[in-house]
């Protein structure tokens, strides 16, 4: 069924339940909050720290975006590489496999030695996002996807 359109008999009582999950690339394996050696933290966390729902409800008249932080990182499970999953009824779209990587912690002493940057306006923000392409992350059907829904 790749590629073919989801027909609206397909759509659940309700909306579609959209499940967002991540897998161990190598293996395919669904990864869980217990692969994390860190127990307070899971899989994944919203914006700001907040908690992360990884499952939505979706109707004909509504659209939604996943903003969440991987707290799972790649050395945790043996340095595999990870997969985002979006996955409901009739429909699959997994990301290319990337390395799940921790940032630099903020004390660090490199980082207190650096002026600290000012805050870009929205019209820079805009041109670097129009600037980066996210093609390569997502597979074909998910950018056309993507596409279609900007029209």
């Amino acid at each position: 069924m790749a590629g073919q359109p989801v027909l609206g008999e397909t759509q659940q009582e309700g909306g579609v339940k959209l499940v967002l999950t991540l897998l161990n690339a190598t293996t395919g394996q669904l990864l869980s909050d217990a692969d994390n050696p860190r127990p307070q933290e899971g899989l994944f966390s919203g914006e700001a720290g907040r908690y992360f729902d990884p499952t939505v409800i979706l109707t004909d008249t509504s659209s939604h975006t996943f903003k969440c932080k991987v707290l799972l990182l790649s050395s945790d499970i043996d340095g595999a590489l990870v997969k985002i999953k979006v996955s409901g009824p009739g429909l699959c779209f997994v990301t290319r496999a990337f390395r799940s990587r921790a940032r630099s912690n903020k004390s660090d002493t490199k980082s207190r030695n650096k002026r600290p940057r000012s805050l870009p306006n929205n019209s820079e923000i805009e041109t670097a996002l129009n600037l980066f392409d996210f093609s390569d992350l997502f597979d074909e059907e998910l950018m056309a996807a993507i596409e279609a829904s900007k029209v």
